[in-house]
C-alpha cells in the first residue's frame, strides 16, 4: 500500500486538522526544517502525539532538514557504481572521479558524519529517492523501476500540486497519482498543499482514495 506523507505546517498544525489527515489516511507526517524555528516545530510534534493519541491511528515522523547541497565533482560523464561496493567520498577535487571514488565539492562531511554517528548505526540508515521531476514522465517511470528491482525505498512529490488551492484535483493529476501507485511508489509526498494548501484534509483524503481505489 502507497503511504501518503504530510508535510505539517501553518495551516496542518492543530490537533484538529493533523487528526483529520490521521483519519484520512496521512501515515507519516513530515517536518520541513528549511523554514520555521526548533520551538514551532516541537509544538506541532506535541499536536501531533496527541492527535496519534486520540485517533488511535500510528504515525511515523520525517524531517527533512536544510543542509549543504553536495555535488560530485566530475569532467567524466558517466560512472557506474558496483553493487554492495564501497566508494570513497573525499573534498579533494584533484582527484578523477570514478566507481571507487567520487570528489565531492563539500569539506564537512566528517563533521557530519560524526554527528549522525551519535543518533545511532550508520548502517542502518535508508537512502530515499526523492523524485521531483514529475514534467520528465519516462524519467519518472525509468527511476521508480529501478527502486523497485533494487528494493529501495522512493518518495514521489509535486503529483498534486493543483490542489495547493483547489478542492478538487484534475483529471490529469487524479491519473499521476494513480500511474504513481501502479508503478510501484512506496510514498507520495505532500508538500505545499498540507503545509500551506487551502484544503490540507481533502488534499489526504482524495489522495487516499485513489490509491485505495488503484489497490
Amino acid at each position: 500500500m502507497t503511504k501518503i506523507v504530510g508535510t505539517l505546517g501553518p495551516n496542518s498544525r492543530s490537533v484538529q486538522v493533523i487528526s483529520a489527515c490521521l483519519m484520512a489516511g496521512m501515515s507519516v507526517a513530515q517536518f520541513d526544517f528549511s523554514w520555521g524555528s526548533p520551538d514551532y516545530h516541537q509544538v506541532t510534534l506535541e499536536n501531533l502525539k496527541i492527535a496519534v493519541k486520540s485517533t488511535k491511528k500510528l504515525c511515523a515522523v520525517m524531517l527533512d532538514t536544510a543542509g549543504p547541497e553536495v555535488l560530485v565533482v566530475t569532467k567524466v560523464k558517466f560512472i557506474s557504481l558496483q553493487k554492495d561496493g564501497f566508494v570513497v567520498l573525499t573534498p579533494n577535487q584533484e582527484l578523477e572521479a570514478s566507481s571507487e571514488l567520487l570528489p565531492i565539492n563539500y569539506g564537512g562531511l566528517s563533521k557530519a558524519r560524526q554527528f549522525l554517528s551519535k543518533l545511532g548505526d550508520l548502517n542502518q540508515t535508508q537512502i530515499f529517492a526523492k523524485i521531483e521531476s514529475v514534467e520528465v514522465f519516462l524519467f519518472q517511470k525509468t527511476a521508480l523501476y529501478r527502486c523497485n528491482m533494487a528494493g529501495k525505498p522512493d518518495v514521489l512529490t509535486r503529483v498534486v500540486d493543483s490542489m495547493t488551492n483547489n478542492l478538487r484535483p484534475t483529471r490529469a493529476v487524479a491519473t499521476d497519482v494513480a500511474n504513481a501507485v501502479l508503478d510501484g511508489s512506496d510514498a507520495i509526498l505532500l508538500g505545499a498543499e498540507t503545509l500551506r494548501g487551502l484544503h490540507p484534509v481533502e488534499t489526504v483524503s482524495t489522495v487516499s482514495r485513489i490509491c485505495a481505489e488503484v489497490n
